[in-house]
């Protein structure tokens, strides 16, 4: 099973690095951003997935944690 990252801030700058990073590592990630322009450069050959949510907000955190889960499983 491949190991599933989370990233906040995905959309640039450090979390959109982060993402590629890890995509091309072989990692399925899940990224969040309050913006998704810029996300669909990040697709990889592996599973990943784009929630739109702001982390600031304790029910946006549950709500991108729950997508994410269903689109691609548990770690």
């Amino acid at each position: 099973m491949t190991a599933v990252a989370v990233v906040t801030g995905a959309s640039r700058g450090l979390g959109f690095m982060t993402v590629r990073h890890l995509l091309a590592g072989g990692w399925r990630v899940g990224s969040i951003a309050r913006s998704t322009r810029g996300l669909s450069d990040q697709r990889g050959a592996n599973e990943s997935c784009f929630v739109p949510g702001d982390v600031a907000e304790e029910t946006e955190i549950q709500r991108c944690a729950e997508e994410t889960r269903r689109r691609l499983g548990d770690a």
